[in-house]
């Protein structure tokens, strides 16, 4: 069985998981996991344990020297361990932007690392350190195939019309365009329904709802349509980002001496949940609030809620129906208030309300009865999701071999 090291690298923490799985229907075993928090006040904070029924340990590391090197000193003492313990067939990096150039995982080698370093002015917060951290990953075991697995890959078959703004075309030729991100648990829990429902051209409204939320619509495992576009800050309204705005309130800013670095920082961190509460951007502790008579706390979640609904109508629209509407991500899968507000709303697409409490699996559940549509939640495995990706490109393409971009 293939044994994939999965690396999720982030503005603030960084991810790894090494899982032992054999195809995408098979179960997976997670051998070893390691968690780093670069925002730990002490320097890097990190933690790692073997398999998932033992403890944690963990360790702090000064960022004296920068996160780089701190990174690089850590994995070169921890890799070493892991690969005696287990033989490591392939690395599978999450990489947030793949551009037009990147519409499938694919193997990464020194041609494509030099085209990725173009792209990350457009996603800088992450396609930086993932780099950073597949350069190490090169460097510390050159002898493993590394993946890229892209999250705006799996949108690439939305239509043209989908992705073009109303721009001049010279800026589409320049690349300015609707991406699409979230892709990985996008598609993740496009294929999790399939199998749930055994309907493969199943019409699905997939709902990412974490610190970062998007909409997708999607039919027979391909996307149709998606929320978020040239970046993340378009679409839903997020835990601290805006979503979608009058780009003319943008100019208006402008014009009164706001420059842009103050003004990218409140749409991106003083926004969405947090801007309009003034409690939090964590959806826990805006209902917290809430229900103590905040009502600030209130507007949000009724705002958060207006938005949620006009993407399902809008994606409904775009499939021309509608089979399964899907939550994940730790707002979807956990908040048990928006679960039940969205099962009184949808009663007109036909979602029925449960005749029994449902009953949540490690994988996905339905929400609703069954019915002509259903609410169903998936739980969120982007790890899984990437080890799945990099055990196909291994049955499907030689890790020497260069892989043709389209």
């Amino acid at each position: 069985m293939p044994i994939t090291l999965v690396v999720n690298a982030g503005s603030t923490s960084h991810k790894l998981a090494l899982l032992e799985l054999g195809g995408q229907d098979q179960p997976l075993h997670r051998l070893w996991e390691a968690q780093i928090d670069w925002d730990d006040p002490h320097g890097g904070f990190f933690r790692w344990r073997w398999g998932e029924e033992t403890a944690w340990e963990q360790a702090n590391m000064t960022m004296a020297h920068g996160r780089r090197e701190v990174l690089a000193t850590w994995l070169g003492r921890m890799l070493p361990t892991v690969m005696d313990r287990f033989p490591i067939t392939a690395v599978g990096h999450r990489i947030v932007h793949g551009g037009e150039w990147f519409q499938e995982s694919q193997w990464i080698h020194q041609d494509q690392l030099e085209r990725l370093h173009t792209l990350i002015p457009l996603a800088p917060l992450h396609n930086k350190p993932a780099l950073d951290t597949l350069e190490l990953m090169c460097a510390l075991c050159p002898h493993i195939p590394q993946a890229g697995v892209f999250d705006t890959a799996f949108h690439h078959t939305i239509p043209e019309a989908a992705i073009t703004y109303g721009l001049p075309i010279t800026w589409r030729q320049e690349g300015i365009r609707r991406y699409g991100f979230h892709g990985i648990s996008h598609n993740h829990m496009a294929r999790s329904l399939a199998a749930a429902t055994g309907n493969q051209d199943l019409r699905l409204v997939s709902l990412h709802l974490g610190g970062g939320c998007s909409a997708c619509a999607i039919r027979g495992l391909r996307c149709q349509d998606t929320s978020m576009g040239f970046t993340p800050l378009e679409g839903l309204i997020m835990g601290s980002r805006c979503g979608s705005v009058d780009p003319a309130i943008l100019l208006h800013r402008l014009r009164q001496g706001w420059d842009l670095e103050h003004l990218e920082h409140v749409l991106q961190h003083q926004s969405g949940l947090a801007g309009l509460s003034g409690v939090s951007g964590d959806m826990r502790q805006v209902r917290q609030a809430a229900g103590a008579g905040n009502g600030r706390a209130q507007l949000a979640l009724d705002v958060f809620f207006m938005g949620l609904i006009r993407a399902v109508g809008s994606a409904v629209a775009v499939l021309q129906g509608v089979d399964v509407v899907a939550l994940s991500g730790g707002i979807g899968e956990h908040d048990q208030t928006l679960q039940q507000d969205l099962l009184a709303h949808l009663h007109w697409l036909g979602v029925r309300p449960p005749s029994q409490r449902p009953r949540p699996t490690e994988t996905c559940w339905r929400l609703s009865d069954s019915g002509p549509v259903e609410l169903w939640v998936v739980q969120a495995d982007e790890e899984g999701a990437i080890a799945h990706q990099v055990a196909e490109l291994l049955a499907d393409s030689s890790p020497t071999g260069h892989r043709e971009e389209k």
